[in-house]
């Protein structure tokens, strides 16, 4: 510390300096009042208050070997989809007295591995890692042999390697084949689709649920009908001008989430071309449909329930041991982006 630089807080040695007893007598007061006379706990909390001493927090956390905070990692910040579930996330724990703390990971392995180390460093409770990139070589060491290993709870995700994990997932081979479903009761015939990024395992499972759902109705589906994207608003708009330059473009096009959807029709609308009139589009994910306009046909994944399930499977206070794997179910929203044919 640089000589008369003043420190930002006061320490447990400076409150027992002041109270005339010993830094052991200051803990025990903080940490075990019951141990300690009435008398020496009153002169001791008096000077906390005096001068409004605050513990440190991150020092209780390593003498107990744990603390009560969660992380959650997250993909893309600016995806509604975990906005909402970290808002859903916190509240829970925070009406539990827990902390969330809130990792923007960009899927990133270098930025996810940081993070980790550093919950861990800080006895974090239990982490989230939502959607990311498949990896093979991910190895966090929270093995399932070790005794200090922190419980982790995949989101759309596949297991890392050599690891013991929980995973939540929505329902999303039944999802697409919804949308399919939808879409061929209005007649269409001829569906695109945008997919989102193949290395992510929700993407991949509603492409494979795509294909699966097209051939269950018998209808074709052309190579070029298939845009690979991804899961920001820029890939709707490249997958609208790739679409609309086609001389047999589809009449219906699913879009691999929300954001990607908006891009098609916000594209579509800067060109005239009026959506559902001439193409219907379906998004995914059914987060703030009613603040865009129009209001997209999409699938509702139930972020509340999702929250619960992952908070749930973190602070696990029952002696029967949860499920290793749940499957929260989703809903199809119809919305004013498609029409009959």
């Amino acid at each position: 510390m640089q000589r008369g630089k003043k420190k930002k807080y006061m320490g447990i040695r400076e409150i027992a300096d002041i109270a005339g007893v010993s830094i052991a007598t200051v803990s025990r007061v903080l940490n075990m009042p019951e141990v300690t006379s009435a008398r020496t706990r009153e002169k001791v909390m008096d000077v906390i208050k005096k001068y409004d001493y605050v513990p440190n927090q991150a020092a209780k956390d390593l003498f107990a070997g744990v603390s009560n905070s969660i992380a959650i990692f997250i993909y893309d910040m600016s995806n509604p989809l975990y906005i909402s579930i970290i808002q859903h996330l916190n509240r829970i724990a925070f009406e539990n007295n827990y902390m969330l703390i809130i990792c923007d990971a960009e899927n990133s392995y270098e930025r996810e591995t940081k993070y980790y180390n550093y919950c861990k460093s800080i006895r974090t409770l239990g982490i989230v890692y939502t959607a990311g990139s498949t990896r093979d070589d991910i190895v966090l060491g929270n093995n399932k042999n070790t005794t200090t290993s922190i419980p982790i709870v995949l989101f759309d995700r596949s297991g890392f390697q050599d690891g013991d994990y929980y995973m939540v997932r929505s329902d999303h081979r039944k999802g697409m084949s919804l949308l399919v479903d939808y879409l061929y009761k209005l007649n269409h015939r001829k569906i695109g689709y945008i997919t989102g990024n193949l290395s992510v395992l929700s993407a991949c499972e509603r492409y494979e649920s795509f294909v699966s759902s097209m051939k269950g109705h018998e209808l074709e589906i052309p190579p070029h009908y298939i845009k690979e994207g991804g899961f920001f608003v820029e890939n709707g708009m490249e997958a609208f001008d790739y679409f609309y330059s086609m001389p047999d473009a589809p009449t219906a096009v699913i879009a691999a989430n929300d954001l990607c959807a908006r891009g098609f029709i916000m594209r579509a609308n800067a060109l005239g071309v009026k959506i559902p009139e001439e193409f219907s589009v379906c998004g995914y994910n059914g987060i703030d449909l009613d603040t865009f306009y129009p209001m997209i046909t999409s699938i509702r994944q139930d972020t509340k329930l999702i929250a619960e399930t992952m908070f749930r499977l973190i602070v696990n206070s029952s002696e029967t041991p949860p499920p290793r794997e749940v499957l929260t179910d989703i809903t199809l929203v119809a919305g004013d982006t498609c029409r009959k044919i």
